[in-house]
């Protein structure tokens, strides 16, 4: 009988895994949290944010400020 054996395979452990990812886990949450800081205040006070903007257009800072929420969550939920 012919037998074969394959070489074990090596994979890293969960937690060492999650360790590596640490700090990237930790950039993605700050990108997060700044986004959805500029969203909500996109959103809530599209004049506000447009003049600081330096523009004159407040439904696309509005728009704009609702896509960095959803934007802010997508990227939260990938960071955890």
């Amino acid at each position: 009988m012919n037998t074969t054996q394959l070489p074990p395979t090596t994979r890293p452990a969960v937690p060492a895994a999650r360790e590596a990812l640490t700090p990237l886990r930790a950039v993605l949450a700050a990108n997060a949290l700044t986004s959805l800081a500029a969203g909500v205040a996109a959103a809530v006070a599209p004049a506000w944010a447009a003049d600081r903007l330096g523009v004159d257009v407040d439904g696309w800072v509005r728009a704009v400020g609702v896509f960095l929420i959803v934007f802010a969550v997508d990227v939260a939920l990938v960071a955890r």
